[in-house]
């Protein structure tokens, strides 16, 4: 898969309201042609920008602190550093790639969905906790490891607290 940037909508919005609002969002940040389409696991779009997926997540912030109401459809606006296999090789090969995003000092904890397959959520964090040297917490973390399994793909990313947008419904 292509995407850089993976948004999880409320169930009772609906898929055509939150393609709406992902729509209106890019088109006014620059990105007229962005690809938008629905993924094949849960409540998710999958959405493929020329823009920097990042820069989009603190734009929409500042744009939800002045009208909260502009996202009633969205819920998580996720970057995404890459893509591998939806499997425990495919994801020790791609997050090795990363490493480096995560300094020794820093404090990380992981966000996985599997959507229900194995590998399951445990099984992945227990490689990741060998793979990466700095501490592992439940909270409080300046990084988070994001593993998102969308068919029989894996989006994959290292991210800042401040890198994700989760909507608070008004």
């Amino acid at each position: 898969m292509e995407y850089n940037l993976l948004v999880h909508y409320f169930g009772d919005a609906g898929y055509l309201a939150a393609r709406r609002e992902i729509e209106r969002h890019l088109i006014a940040l620059g990105d007229k042609k962005a690809l938008i389409e629905k993924t094949r696991d849960g409540s998710v779009i999958g959405v493929k920008t020329v823009l920097e997926p990042k820069e989009i997540i603190q734009e929409l912030k500042e744009k939800a602190v002045e009208n909260p109401a502009e996202f009633s459809a969205t819920e998580n606006w996720i970057p995404v550093d890459g893509w591998c296999d939806a499997s425990l090789d495919g994801i020790k090969k791609k997050v090795s790639g990363m490493l480096e995003q995560i300094n020794p000092n820093e404090r990380w904890f992981a966000e996985i969905e599997t959507w229900g397959r194995g590998p399951f959520a445990e099984e992945i964090l227990s490689v990741l906790k060998r793979m990466i040297s700095a501490r592992f917490v439940e909270w409080g973390a300046s990084k988070i490891v994001f593993v998102e399994f969308q068919a029989a793909e894996c989006a994959v990313s290292i991210l800042r607290q401040d890198d994700i947008f989760r909507v608070v419904r008004v």
